[in-house]
């Protein structure tokens, strides 16, 4: 696979600053590799581990009309 082109890394972080809000999570040493292994035994990314995780735990927190859109 070749190199990003500039054009491509700009449309990138235009689509994110438009459309992606992020946190920053922090865990204790060590705890790093077990949450991207755990990621890596389900098939997905640590990122759409832990968005699944949250998503679930909206949906179970929250009124249906606080996280519908969730």
């Amino acid at each position: 696979m070749g190199k990003t082109s500039e054009a491509q890394k700009r449309a990138v972080k235009k689509y994110e600053e438009e459309n992606v809000e992020s946190f920053r999570f922090k865990f204790p040493k060590g705890k790093k590799e077990i949450i991207r292994k755990c990621a890596d035994k389900n098939g997905e990314s640590v990122n759409a581990m832990l968005y699944r995780l949250v998503k679930d735990e909206v949906k179970r927190v929250l009124p249906k009309s606080d996280s519908k859109d969730f």
